[in-house]
């Protein structure tokens, strides 16, 4: 299998479940508002949001990642199908408790 970013295989090697039998992942950006372009102007890509989007068959992982280096910051959330209520960590911050209910189908 051919992976463009080794820093997310490992992070999915370490955290695979046995019964998961499948992965598929996907990155998507989000670009900063047009509000700090004007603002900030050469320095606004700083500002965009690398994401990775895994979909396994028993859950939902979004990454998000460095723009410089490919390594995963640490702010990942983790959905899983077999649990309603999931927890939101930003390990930047250390900050927890953001909560919120998940209905997969």
């Amino acid at each position: 299998m051919y992976n463009r970013n080794p820093y997310f295989y490992q992070y999915l090697k370490q955290t695979v479940e046995p019964d998961e039998t499948y992965y598929y992942y996907f990155y998507v950006m989000s670009y900063a508002p047009l509000t700090k372009y004007l603002l900030y102007q050469s320095v606004t890509p700083f500002f965009n949001k690398h994401i990775i989007v895994c979909v396994t068959n028993k859950r939902i992982l979004v990454c998000e990642m460095n723009p410089m280096n490919g390594k995963l910051t640490g702010n990942t959330v983790e959905i899983d199908g077999n649990v309603r209520l999931i927890e939101i960590v930003n390990k930047s911050t250390r900050s927890s408790g953001v909560r919120g209910v998940v209905e997969m189908g």
